[in-house]
């Protein structure tokens, strides 16, 4: 009998460890799992980062050849500023000062 409870208590000890191997090796799966999915985050942000550094620059290449198309369209030169006088022009000059600052403030 009492080789019977020995033999049952070194059986239930084994199963303890075996349960406790298992508790710590899925504990430490979860932490590896964790790490990566905190590695994979942060690559995911630097590249959207990088992404929206991407944009950014090709909006204002937009807005400055925009720019620049309005400039070569209706130039502000001297000639230009001694005819402010007549409406055309002044209107011309106005509504181009507003698009330019319009377009400077949308960029980044």
């Amino acid at each position: 009998m009492v080789t019977l409870a020995l033999f049952f208590v070194v059986i239930i000890c084994l199963l303890f460890l075996v349960v406790r191997t298992l508790q710590n090796f899925f504990k430490m799966y979860c932490s590896m799992y964790v790490s990566e999915l905190q590695q994979k985050s942060e690559l995911q942000k630097h590249l959207q980062e990088r992404k929206f550094s991407d944009a950014e620059n090709e909006i204002n290449r937009l807005i400055n050849s925009r720019l620049s198309e309005i400039e070569m369209a209706f130039p502000t030169d001297e000639s230009s500023q001694v005819l402010v006088d007549q409406p055309v022009q002044k209107f011309t000059r106005d509504f181009k000062i507003l698009f330019r600052s319009s377009l400077n403030l949308l960029k980044f």
